[in-house]
């Protein structure tokens, strides 16, 4: 830092001196020009009226030419005069226009010199606080450790993500009235009871082959990493909603494959639940996806995710398989 601010300083006394210098030259120029006037005009000058005055007595005619070459001489000096002014003048204003522009390199310089500074010190406080090459190292490997583990997949196996190809059903454990809706993406349910509610979509396979569900299903691929995710609120009400994958067997039992219960806040949130390898365990029937709300109370639920990776993703709709 102490080497760039002194080769600052010295080009600011280099471009000074550089324009005195410049200055100097233009002055010693135009006294050159002064003196070879004095030298050689006025001497010729002076020679020729001498001669003519020495021959003043032989003729009124070689008077009246002195008195030419004299009035000629005068008339030259005053017209070099006049554009020795004018070379002046102009002169001079290049030389203030040089002044100005050294004037502003100055400045600039000078300011190019405190910003530099600033940088200069704010780089060395910030190197000032970095890590060793070896944590740096460490570091670098273990992104690389988490990011192979990520596995990030882009597609979304939840399919009908906004609830708008009426693949999702809804059941519930008892007769109490059913009051949920869909609308603009959004499910919403309402429950008076603590049975349990449920929003499904199933794979189509097994026993469900003939239903109108879900292709995408079918593409899970077993001992890969998968997280179910999703956006939920709560209006009123007990806010405890929990989610699933279940696998439906032909024998009794079906056991949750991916599952968590979560506390719903007042406003839009995302929540997620993540398995490291998926299994499917025997007599294995069919998929199926569950939103559950087993309390008293209002919740919504939507953008509804199983991505094949360790968290979510926000894939958006899944492709319809034709």
């Amino acid at each position: 830092m102490r080497n760039i601010k002194k080769a600052i300083d010295d080009g600011i006394e280099l471009a000074k001196a550089k324009a005195e210098e410049v200055k100097q030259d233009i002055s010693n120029e135009i006294d050159k020009r002064f003196q070879n006037f004095d030298n050689a005009s006025i001497q010729e000058a002076r020679r020729k009226a001498e001669e003519a005055l020495k021959s003043a007595g032989a003729s009124a005619s070689l008077a009246q030419e002195a008195k030419k070459i004299g009035l000629d001489s005068v008339d030259k000096l005053e017209e070099f005069k006049k554009q020795a002014t004018n070379a002046q003048t102009a002169l001079s204003g290049d030389l203030n226009g040089l002044k100005q522009t050294v004037t502003s390199e100055v400045n600039q310089a000078s300011e190019y010199r405190r910003t530099t500074t600033e940088a200069l010190s704010r780089m060395t406080g910030q190197m000032n606080g970095f890590a060793t090459k070896s944590e740096i190292k460490q570091d670098i490997d273990g992104l690389t450790q988490t990011f192979a583990k990520l596995k990030v997949g882009s597609r979304n196996y939840a399919e009908d993500y906004d609830f708008s190809r009426g693949l999702w059903r809804y059941h519930q454990g008892d007769n109490s009235p059913r009051d949920w809706t869909i609308s603009n993406g959004e499910y919403n349910v309402k429950g008076t009871t603590n049975t349990w509610k449920q929003m499904q979509i199933f794979s189509k396979e097994g026993s469900r082959v003939s239903e109108k569900d879900s292709t995408a299903l079918l593409d899970l691929e077993i001992g890969e990493t998968y997280t179910l995710s999703f956006q939920a609120m709560c209006h009123s009400g007990n806010p405890s909603v929990w989610v699933s994958l279940r696998a439906n067997r032909t024998v009794p039992g079906n056991p949750e494959i991916i599952y968590g219960n979560f506390t719903l806040t007042p406003s839009w949130q995302t929540y997620q639940v993540t398995i490291p390898a998926l299994s499917k365990p025997e007599n294995f029937d069919f998929w199926r996806i569950i939103l559950g709300y087993s309390k008293i109370g209002h919740v919504a639920f939507r953008k509804v995710e199983l991505t094949r990776s360790s968290t979510r993703i926000d894939a958006g709709p899944a492709p319809r398989r034709w």
